[in-house]
């Protein structure tokens, strides 16, 4: 399994936080532009860096659920290819959001104000887990098509 999965577990960390430094920046153009006149660069390059921080965290959450998800519906590989992609997607979506609940879950109960933004944590969710599904789901399915390419070496084929 880690032959076939390996190339999209280490690509999932680079990927994970070049769409958080995307999304940052969307953050950063759209949001207060008293921010961004008085912050200057340092405020952009803050914003960068921990946008692609918590991408990269939240990749680790996808990795962690999509590798799960994977080992507990097809260890063998001998299901269906877009089965073992759908099942990445969705694990990697629940990595994703049980990650994120967690982190509401500790805000509400060590802040003393915290109840109030978890709402905003469901929000989060509802950003990331989709998009933890989508890009799980086109690295599995590449990696997939990378290995029906591959040559059966040293496995029976069956034919005699």
């Amino acid at each position: 399994m880690w032959r076939r999965y390996r190339r999209p577990i280490t690509l999932a960390l680079p990927v994970g936080a070049a769409l958080g430094c995307l999304m940052s920046l969307g953050v950063y153009l759209a949001g207060n532009p008293d921010y961004r006149r008085y912050g200057g660069w340092g405020a952009f390059v803050n914003t960068i860096v921990v946008g692609g921080a918590i991408g990269a965290v939240t990749a680790l959450a996808a990795v962690g659920g999509g590798v799960l998800a994977l080992l507990v519906w097809d260890r063998a590989l001998v299901k269906s290819p877009p089965s073992r992609r759908d099942a990445a997607a969705l694990g990697a979506a629940l990595g994703t959001a049980v990650l994120w609940l967690a982190f509401g879950v500790v805000n509400g109960l060590l802040s003393p104000s915290g109840w109030s933004w978890f709402g905003l944590t469901g929000i989060v969710v509802a950003v990331a887990a989709p998009i933890a599904a989508i890009a799980a789901g086109m690295l599995v399915a590449r990696a997939e098509r990378r290995a029906a390419d591959q040559p059966t070496i040293g496995r029976s084929t069956g034919s005699a």
